[in-house]
């Protein structure tokens, strides 16, 4: 039987999680450190602003980058007493721009949003940097975008934004902290086993990274003694920009298929 080769993913691992099925199918070990948890934020705001709906709220679009902002959506409408019929099919009517597939799966799912796939009015890229090209092709911005971002999100849509004269409303949905459970996670051990031993080591975010390295005083020794696998250019350009690191496989699309398959494919690279 072939040697399993040991991941550890630096993420939390999810209920039928698509990233240990897919390692699991094709005979990796797989372990999952979770290396960032999110508190959502000013849940009050966020149900006014869907109780009054966009009319009285003068929105004309949405945007959503993650699916935390997803959660905290759906947190501030669980809190409603009730919502209007007229209010829904507002919400149900604007154009949203969703940042990543799983967001937008996410937002499908949301008992407010139950109808809203039928009008074809969602815009999806699988990264900000594309989904910023549809901002100046679309005209009909005649009033405010609503934008829900995290603490830790970058300026590239509030550029694109103000780039294409477009107004817009940010509301902080939610922070990004260290998960609880991480120092004791990479505590290490006499001899470093929990980390040396992995064949690789998968990157989700520049922020996770940072937060796993505050809490190895900055020693990326461990990083560079497997392959790295990344989840897209963001977290890739992070690892060898700003660690010096080399990054040997990265998923084309980011999820757990592309990043699979990257991975096994350089395998047989190297075998070959």
């Amino acid at each position: 039987m072939p040697h399993k080769k040991r991941v550890i993913l630096f993420k939390k691992k999810d209920l039928n999680d698509k990233y240990y099925q897919q390692l699991i199918k094709n005979n990796f070990d797989t372990e999952f450190i979770p290396v960032l948890d999110h508190k959502l934020v000013n849940i009050d705001a966020i149900k006014t602003i869907i109780q009054n709906g966009p009319i009285k709220e003068q929105l004309c679009a949405m945007v959503l980058t993650s699916q935390r902002s997803v959660e905290a959506i759906n947190e501030a409408y669980n809190e409603l007493i009730s919502l209007d019929q007229h209010v829904r099919d507002e919400w149900n009517s604007i154009p949203i721009y969703i940042v990543g597939p799983q967001t937008a799966d996410a937002l499908g799912h949301l008992p407010l949003f139950q109808n809203y796939r039928k009008d074809h009015r969602w815009i999806i890229a699988p990264r900000a940097s594309e989904l910023i090209k549809s901002f100046s092709n679309t005209h009909d911005f005649k009033s405010t975008v609503l934008f829900l971002a995290g603490d830790k999100r970058r300026e590239i849509i509030p550029e694109a934004l103000n780039a294409a004269h477009i107004s817009f409303r940010e509301i902080k949905s939610y922070v990004t902290c260290a998960h609880p459970d991480l120092a004791h996670r990479i505590k290490k051990d006499d001899d470093n086993t929990l980390l040396q031993a992995a064949d690789w080591t998968v990157y989700f975010s520049p922020s996770g990274l940072k937060f796993l390295l505050n809490h190895l005083d900055e020693n990326t020794h461990f990083l560079a003694k497997s392959k790295i696998a990344s989840i897209g250019p963001t977290t890739s350009d992070y690892i060898i920009n700003e660690l010096g690191l080399n990054v040997h496989v990265e998923a084309e699309k980011p999820d757990a298929e592309h990043l699979v398959d990257a991975m096994i494919n350089f395998s047989k690279k190297k075998i070959n």
